[in-house]
C-alpha cells in the first residue's frame, strides 16, 4: 500500500474531493509570479520593542535552560539549517492548515485555495532582523505557551498522531522532535513569533533572548496577519552574512526548491526607468523666454516633448524558490518529459549542458514496507578518476517528506559507482534528531540495496544496445572492474557488466556469457575459461597463444591494466574457474601430458645440463609441444606475479623500493621450451650428445633472455644481452669478433720531411737522385694536363652525344 503513495497525492478517497484537488493545482501550476501575488504585513522592526500594557513572563526552568544550551551550540553542525528549520515548521504549518480544510470540505466547508498558501521570507538589513511569515494554521495563545515553551514538545507530531489515527496519512509532514525551533538561537540574538490561529480572536507576540525565560504579549497593532505565523531573528552581529539575499537564495532552493507550497524571498532588484528630467525643463524654458518673438507660427504650433533622464531604482522583487508543483521523482515514470529529466538533472549535477547516459525513475518498497522514490542518472563523462587517491563523495541527493536532508550519503552506494548522480526521497527514513545525520537503521539499509540493485540494472539495460554501451564501458569499465575487485559482494552482479576480445572474436567485445555459449563440449565440461593480460598491442604475439592457437582454443585477452588483478580477485565466473596462460601448470588433455612425458624421457640428459646451467633464474624446465614457430616461454608460479603483472607494478615509481616487489622480481620462473622448434631441437640435442660447449652456453644464455623479454618480462642484465646479440650477428655473417687492423695516415709534417730527404722507394729500398726526383715531378704535371684535356674533351662529348637509354660510363660501372 504505502508504495503507492509515491505516485499519489495524499488526500481523501472520496472522486469529488480528488477533483477539487487536482483543479486547485491546475489553477496553482497557471498562476504568474507577478508582485501581487504575495500579500503579507509590512515587517515591523518594533516587535523587538518593549510593549505597552501586560507581559506575561514564563519560565522555562534550569534543567530546560541547561538543555537549551546545548542544542544551540551542540546539536546542529552547519548554521545553514537555521533556513530549514524555520521553513520546515513553516511548511508544517501551511499542512496543518490544508489538513484541517480538507476536514471541514468533507463536512460541507468551503476549501481554501491551495495558491494562497505561501511562505515569505525577508530580511530587514538596516535593523539587523530575518523573518519567514507563512498564512498556515498559526498558534494560539496556549499553543505559544505550551509548544515554545516546552522544548521537544512538538506540535507537528501531536498533530500528525491525531491525524494517523483518523486517515492513517501523515507524510507531509516534517517535524518530529520538536527542537527545531530553537536553531534559530545559533544565529539569533533574539527571536519573536507573532502568531494567531483562527480559534483564537487575538494575535500573539512570544518573545525570548535564550535566556531562562520567554515572554507572552497581546500584539498591541492588533490582527495583521489574518491567520499564520511570522518568525522574527534579531541577528547576532556574527551572523549578519544571513541578511544576504543571495546566499538565502542559495540555501532556500537547496533546501526547498521541490516543496508543493510555494515559498518566497523578497529580495531587491535595480531597474532603469525614465523620470522628467525638471531641471533641463526649467534650462530650456529660460532659453526660450530669451528668443525674440518673431518666431513663425508653425514653429509655436509645434509639440514640444517633456525633457527626461534614465534613473536607477531598486524595487522589491518575489524571487519563487519552489514553483508548488509535485517533485519529478513523485510523479510516475509515464508522465515525466526527458525534458524535465534533463532540467533536474542539470540542477542536481551543476552540468551546465544537462546531459547524461542514462537514468531510471523508479518507486520501491523495502522488507519492512518502507516507501520511497528514486531518480538516478549516470552522467555522460566520468566526474572523477576511479584511481583517485582521494575518496569521491556520493553525488545523491536525500530528501525527507519533501525536504532536502543531506547529499552526503557515506557508504550508502559502494565507492566505485560513486559517480552515479540523483535524488532519493522517503518518508519513512529516520533521522537525527538535527535531521543532519541518518541513523543507520534497517529501513536505510533496505533503501540501500534497492538503490544499488537498480543502479547495475540500469547498466544492464545499457548492455542490450551494444553502440550505447560500447561508449559507457569506455568511460566506465575501470570503475566496475576496480568495484570487482575491492567488493566481493556484488561480484557476481557487476560481472555480467564485463567485455573483452578473444582470440577469435577480432575487435568485437564478448561478454563473458558468450565466450562461455561458444565453447566446444569438452572446455565447457572442464568448466575452464582461458585469459591472457597484457599490452593491447603486444597481447596478440604472446608466445603464450601458439599452443591454445594450434588446438583451437578460444583464449579471452585482456588489455586493461587492471584487468589481470581484477580476475585475480574474481577467482570464477559463475561455476567457471579462469586459469591464465602466462602460469604454470595448465593441462590442456591426456595426449598432451603423453606428449611432454615422452620429451622428458628423450631429453632428460640436456634437461639435467639445462637444469645446472640456469639454475640461477629458472625453477625447473618443462618441454611442451607447440607449433614450430615458437621457441618456448617464461611463465610465473601460480602465485607468483606474471611479465604483465610485474610491469605494471614496477611502472609505480612509489614501489621501486618496495619490499615486496624485489621479492616477486626475484623469483625463479618455468622455462617452457618447444622441441618442435628447430633452434630448440638443436640445442636439446647436442646437450644431449654431450656436445654442450661453452660456445653452446653463451647461445642459450642469449636465447633465454629473448624468451624472457617475449613473455613480458625484464632481464637482469641487458648489457650481456646486447654483447651475445652482437656476437650471434657476427657469426652469421661469417665476420671474426677481433677488431679490423687499419693502416694510420701519416701526418702533414711527416710529408715534408720525406720530401726533403728525398723519396723511398719502399720496393727497392734505394735512393733516387735530386735529378731523378725533377723528371718524374716534370712528368707528374703533363700528365695531369693531359687528364684535364681529357675531362674537357669527354664534358663536350656528352654535350654532343647524350647516352642512351641503360648506357653508362665504365667509370660508373
Amino acid at each position: 500500500m504505502k508504495l503507492q503513495k509515491c505516485w499519489l497525492s495524499a488526500g481523501l478517497t472520496a472522486a469529488l474531493l480528488a477533483s477539487l484537488i487536482l483543479n486547485v493545482h491546475t489553477k496553482q501550476e497557471n498562476e504568474s509570479n507577478d508582485l501581487d501575488v504575495v500579500t503579507h504585513p509590512k515587517l515591523d522592526a518594533s516587535v523587538f520593542a518593549d510593549k505597552p500594557g501586560n507581559q506575561e513572563k514564563h519560565q522555562f526552568g534550569a534543567e530546560v535552560s541547561r538543555l537549551l544550551n546545548m542544542i544551540t551550540n551542540s546539536l546542529y553542525t552547519d548554521h545553514t539549517a537555521v533556513v530549514r528549520e524555520l521553513l520546515s515548521n513553516a511548511v508544517d504549518a501551511i499542512e496543518k492548515q490544508y489538513d484541517t480544510q480538507l476536514v471541514k470540505t468533507a463536512s460541507g466547508g468551503e476549501m481554501d485555495d491551495i495558491a494562497n498558501y505561501k511562505v515569505v521570507v525577508e530580511v530587514d538589513k538596516e535593523n539587523g532582523i530575518l523573518s519567514i511569515t507563512d498564512n498556515g494554521i498559526g498558534m494560539t495563545h496556549d499553543e505559544l505557551k505550551s509548544f515554545l515553551g516546552t522544548i521537544a514538545k512538538s506540535g507537528t507530531a501531536e498533530f500528525a498522531s491525531a491525524k494517523n489515527k483518523k486517515t492513517n496519512e501523515s507524510e507531509t509532514m516534517i517535524g518530529q522532535f520538536g527542537v527545531g525551533f530553537y536553531s534559530s538561537l545559533l544565529i539569533a540574538e533574539k527571536v519573536a513569533v507573532v502568531s494567531k490561529n483562527d480559534n483564537d480572536p487575538k494575535q500573539w507576540i512570544w518573545e525570548t533572548d535564550a535566556t531562562a525565560s520567554f515572554h507572552i504579549t497581546e500584539d498591541p497593532n492588533g490582527n495583521t496577519l489574518k491567520r499564520g505565523t511570522r518568525v522574527m531573528l534579531k541577528l547576532k552581529p556574527t551572523a549578519t552574512d544571513f541578511l544576504e539575499h543571495d546566499k538565502l537564495e542559495k540555501m532556500m532552493k537547496e533546501y526547498f526548491g521541490h516543496k508543493r507550497h510555494r515559498i518566497y524571498l523578497v529580495k531587491p532588484k535595480t531597474i532603469t526607468e525614465e523620470v522628467p528630467d525638471e531641471e533641463a525643463e526649467a534650462e530650456a524654458k529660460e532659453e526660450e523666454e530669451k528668443k525674440d518673438g518673431d518666431v513663425e507660427v508653425e514653429e509655436e504650433k509645434k509639440e514640444k516633448k517633456p525633457k527626461t533622464k534614465k534613473v536607477e531604482k531598486t524595487i522589491m522583487e518575489n524571487i519563487l524558490i519552489s514553483q508548488g508543483a509535485k517533485p519529478v521523482w513523485t510523479r510516475s515514470p509515464s508522465e515525466v518529459k526527458l525534458e524535465e529529466y534533463e532540467a533536474l538533472y542539470k540542477k542536481l549535477s551543476g552540468d551546465k549542458n544537462g546531459k547524461f547516459m542514462t537514468h531510471t525513475h523508479f518507486a520501491g518498497e523495502t522488507a519492512l514496507s518502507e516507501s520511497f522514490s528514486a531518480i538516478l542518472y549516470i552522467p555522460e563523462r566520468p566526474p572523477f578518476s576511479p584511481f583517485s587517491q582521494k575518496d569521491q563523495e556520493l553525488d545523491i541527493k536525500l530528501h525527507v517528506r519533501g525536504v532536502f536532508v543531506t547529499a552526503k550519503l557515506q557508504d550508502f552506494l559502494p565507492k566505485y559507482l560513486s559517480f552515479v548522480k540523483g535524488v532519493i526521497n522517503s518518508d519513512d527514513l529516520s533521522l537525527n534528531i538535527s535531521r543532519e545525520i541518518l541513523q543507520n537503521t534497517a529501513e536505510l539499509r533496505g533503501v540501500r540495496k534497492m538503490v544499488l540493485k537498480k543502479t547495475i540494472a540500469m547498466m544492464n539495460d545499457l548492455a542490450a544496445d551494444k553502440d550505447k554501451y560500447k561508449k559507457f564501458y569506455e568511460a566506465y569499465s575501470s570503475f566496475i572492474k576496480m568495484e570487482i575487485s575491492e567488493n566481493e559482494d556484488n561480484r557476481s552482479m557487476l560481472a555480467k557488466l564485463l567485455r573483452y576480445r578473444t582470440t577469435k572474436s577480432g575487435e568485437q567485445m564478448r561478454s563473458l556469457e558468450e565466450y562461455i555459449e561458444s565453447l566446444p563440449e569438452a572446455q565447457k565440461t572442464k568448466k575452464v575459461i582461458y585469459y591472457l593480460a597484457g599490452k593491447a598491442d603486444e597481447v596478440n604475439k604472446s608466445p603464450f597463444l601458439g599452443r591454445f592457437a594450434d588446438k583451437g582454443i578460444e583464449v579471452v585477452l585482456m588489455t586493461d591494466p587492471v584487468d589481470e588483478h581484477t580476475i585475480e580477485r574474481m577467482t570464477k565466473y559463475e561455476d567457471f574457474k579462469f586459469e591464465n596462460i602466462a602460469k604454470d601448470g595448465i593441462k590442456l588433455d591426456e595426449d598432451d601430458d603423453k606428449e611432454i612425458k615422452e620429451y622428458e624421457e628423450k631429453y632428460k640428459t640436456a634437461k639435467t645440463w639445462l637444469d645446472k646451467a640456469l639454475k640461477d633464474s629458472v625453477e625447473k624446465v618443462v618441454f611442451v609441444p607447440g607449433p614450430a614457430n615458437v621457441p618456448g616461454s617464461f611463465k610465473s608460479s601460480q602465485f607468483g606475479w606474471t611479465g604483465n603483472m610485474e610491469r605494471l607494478i614496477m611502472a609505480q615509481s612509489s614501489v621501486q623500493e618496495d619490499p615486496m616487489l624485489s621479492f616477486f622480481s626475484k623469483q625463479k620462473k618455468i622455462l617452457e621450451l618447444n622441441p618442435k622448434n628447430p633452434l630448440v631441437h638443436e640445442i636439446l640435442d647436442r646437450a644431449n650428445s654431450g656436445k654442450a660447449t661453452k660456445e653452446l652456453k653463451t647461445i642459450l644464455r642469449t636465447f633465454t633472455d629473448s624468451m624472457m623479454i617475449w613473455s613480458g618480462y625484464s632481464i637482469r642484465d641487458p648489457v650481456v644481452f646486447a654483447k651475445g646479440v652482437d656476437r650471434l650477428m657476427h657469426q652469421a655473417l661469417g665476420l671474426s669478433v677481433e677488431p679490423i687492423a687499419s693502416e694510420p695516415e701519416k701526418e702533414e709534417s711527416e710529408a715534408e720531411d720525406d720530401l726533403s730527404l728525398g723519396s723511398i722507394d719502399m720496393d727497392t729500398k734505394t735512393e733516387k737522385s735530386e735529378e731523378d726526383i725533377k723528371t718524374e715531378k716534370s712528368e707528374d704535371v703533363k700528365a695531369e694536363k693531359s687528364e684535364d684535356v681529357k675531362t674537357e674533351k669527354d664534358a663536350k662529348t656528352e654535350k654532343e652525344e647524350p647516352k642512351k637509354e641503360g648506357e653508362h660510363d665504365k667509370e660508373e660501372l
